[in-house]
Formats: structure tokens, sequence, C-alpha cells
């Protein structure tokens, strides 16, 4: 006794949502086809993730400048970057502050003075 009317020897494909009018059944693609594209789409996408990198090289500082402190980006007081005017100007500054004789300090030998509190042995 058969209880299925679908014959044993036909493949069961899945219904077609798109193609109503046209055919019931979807065509699968056959490996080679699939493999291909598949292929084609990752090199599509390494492609276009190599492109990024050369813009992401010069919007960077860009973009690090441009943003708040409180978004990520540089502080108020953040030294110039290298390269630039401002930087050369900033180093001078640097060299001259090194290079002044720091300033005495009658105290500097003397203890700190202690806190009121007794040490815990």
């Amino acid at each position: 006794m058969v209880l299925s009317t679908k014959s044993p020897n036909r493949a069961t494909r899945p219904k077609s949502i798109f193609f109503k009018g046209d055919s019931p059944t979807v065509l699968l693609m056959s490996a080679r086809a699939r493999h291909i594209v598949t292929v084609t789409a990752f090199a599509l996408a390494a492609a276009m993730l190599g492109g990024c990198s050369s813009i992401n090289e010069r919007m960077g500082p860009v973009v690090a400048d441009t943003l708040p402190a409180w978004a990520g980006g540089l502080p108020k007081d953040a030294p110039p970057r290298k390269g630039t005017p401002e930087y050369d100007a900033y180093m001078k500054e640097q060299e001259r502050k090194r290079l002044e004789p720091a300033p005495s300090n009658a105290n500097a030998s003397a203890p700190a003075p202690a806190s009121g509190l007794n040490p815990v042995h």
C-alpha cells in the first residue's frame, strides 16, 4: 500500500516565491557556479577593505584632531603633531625648560611633616 502521491524518483526542490507564473520550482546552482560566486564576493570585499586603509591613513589624524576630548579626541594640552611648525616651537620650549636651572628649595632636605597618625605595627 502506497501512502504518498509523489513519485519516489522525482527530486523535491523548494517552491519559487518570485517566479510564480514561470516555474513551480527553483533551479539549484551547480557547486562550481556557487563557488565562483563565493570567491568573487570575498575578493570584492577584500578589495573594498584594502581601499579603506589608504583613506584611513590620511583621514585618521584629521578626524582625531577635530573630535572633542569627551568623544575620544585629543585633549587640549596634548602636544602638537610631529612635522608641523607648532611641533618645532613646542620642542624648542621644552628644551629651554630642560636647560633652566631648578629653583632652590631650602626645605627640600627637611622631612615631611607628620600627619598626626601613629604608625600601625
